[in-house]
């Protein structure tokens, strides 16, 4: 979500990269693609459309 594009109620756009950086270095990220890899059938990749 770019900046500019994202709702007021989540704050500044440099406050959401912080969050999404922080969350990619915990891992968060990987643990939630993981979960939806492991519900579906098999699949080399997945797409994020915003």
């Amino acid at each position: 979500m770019a900046g500019p594009r994202a709702p007021a109620m989540y704050g500044p756009h440099k406050a959401i990269y912080n969050r999404i950086i922080r969350g990619s270095r915990l891992g968060v990220f990987n643990k939630i693609f993981a979960a939806f890899s492991d519900e579906g059938g098999k699949c080399g990749q997945m797409i994020i459309d915003p």
